[in-house]
């Protein structure tokens, strides 16, 4: 270290430490760059610094959270995205979707879709570890079909969800369900979820796919 540099250092010390002007230059009487630097500019300038370093400190611990860095530069398009898309790629592809802050919880992310797919249906991406965990397909009233539903839900499980080891429809048979749910599980551990519109059991209003059973 010069020691230039370290009469400067010794020169904000002396300020953050609330002395007065008059005292920190005579105590650097003698000093080259007491001579040189207290100037009224030169103490003016070196004020406004110790000033601006805790403003700049504060700033940057109080930001809220974000999502990660645009490392990715591939994108894609509102209906190529499933459960094996990285949370780069949406941050990337602006014209699909984009970071919604009040889904931000925890470590906890969340993308919307900027457009309707085609059948109309508004989406939403949550993420985790910079993955999706989660991925909702809302429609409105009265829905989609079924055949439709489970083409919806297969685009976006992962390419790897392998075959369906288990499924649940007895809300959809039951009559006296006001809004049945019907449950595909697979051989990766992924879920698949179909949400019928109410007193319906073939219009479909949502398309849910998870990477792992709900909490």
């Amino acid at each position: 270290m010069t020691s230039a540099l370290k009469e400067m250092i010794k020169i904000v010390s002396m300020i953050h430490s609330a002395r007065s002007l008059p005292a920190i230059a005579s105590s650097l009487t003698g000093s080259n760059i007491g001579r040189t630097v207290f100037t009224r500019r030169g103490l003016l300038g070196a004020l406004l610094i110790s000033l601006l370093i805790p403003v700049f400190s504060l700033t940057a611990c109080n930001l809220p959270p974000g999502p990660p860095g645009e490392l990715n530069t591939k994108t894609i398009t509102l209906e190529e995205v499933n459960l094996s898309t990285p949370e780069s790629v949406l941050l990337k592809s602006k014209e699909a979707f984009e970071y919604f802050p009040g889904g931000h919880f925890g470590d906890k992310t969340q993308y919307n879709g900027k457009v309707a797919d085609k059948l109309g249906g508004a989406y939403a991406v949550h993420c985790r570890a910079e993955m999706p965990f989660s991925i909702e397909v809302k429609y409105a009233a009265p829905g989609i079909s079924h055949e439709d539903a489970m083409i919806v839900m297969h685009r976006l499980l992962s390419p790897k969800h392998g075959q369906v080891t288990n499924h649940d429809d007895y809300d959809r048979l039951e009559r006296d369900v006001k809004q049945a749910a019907e449950w595909f599980s697979y051989n990766d551990g992924s879920l698949g979820s179909l949400l019928f519109a109410e007193n319906s059991n073939d219009k479909v209003v949502q398309v849910t796919v998870f990477t792992e059973k709900p909490e």
